[in-house]
């Protein structure tokens, strides 16, 4: 893009996520691999509840489940960050509570966008590197181009 735009955009979600405390937004990646790091059983009775300062609280469907996980604390840690390929989670913390299971993420409709949209898109998310980041501003860039239509 001319002018270094997609350089200039980059600095400003750089400095937002610095400066509002939106680091944390990194940590939405352990919601999404949580049952392929730990597998479905486990997942049907064990959910991640919040990660605060790299320390995980899961809630467990009863305590034998929050004793059998607290075993196994140090491999769920190490799967975790392994799947996500960053150390995220430093400790884990195991809580009996309401577990509905694995959440989903809900299937949102394309949206009708020209080809000129989807490139413009594509050309500004360049210089973003992390995955997780360049799917959350593709879907706000998406939305913000569909509401002009």
């Amino acid at each position: 893009m001319a002018g270094g735009q997609p350089s200039k955009l980059e600095g400003i979600i750089h400095r937002l996520i610095r400066n509002k405390g939106w680091g944390r937004l990194r940590g939405y990646k352990i919601w999404q691999v949580w049952e392929e790091a730990v597998g479905e059983t486990v997942a049907r009775n064990a959910v991640p509840h919040s990660l605060r300062r790299g320390t995980l609280t899961v809630i467990c469907s009863g305590p034998q489940w929050m004793h059998q996980l607290y075993l196994m604390k140090e491999m769920i840690r190490e799967r975790l960050n392994e799947t996500v390929g960053k150390e995220l989670v430093r400790d884990i913390r195991f809580r009996v509570g309401a577990v509905r299971g694995p959440e989903k993420e809900p299937v949102v409709p394309a949206l009708p966008l020209s080809d000129e949209d989807r490139r413009w898109i594509e050309e500004v998310l360049g210089p973003l590197k992390d995955e997780g980041l360049r799917d959350a501003f593709r879907r706000v860039l998406e939305k913000a181009r569909a509401k002009r239509r």
